[in-house]
């Protein structure tokens, strides 16, 4: 839930490079 939560608020709030926020949280739950 909290992921999920700061994922969210991450892509409304500072969104410049989607795809390099995905890998990152890929790498932060890998």
């Amino acid at each position: 839930g909290d992921f999920v939560s700061l994922y969210t608020a991450l892509l409304n709030g500072l969104n410049p490079t989607p795809v390099d926020l995905i890998e990152k949280l890929k790498k932060e739950l890998a």
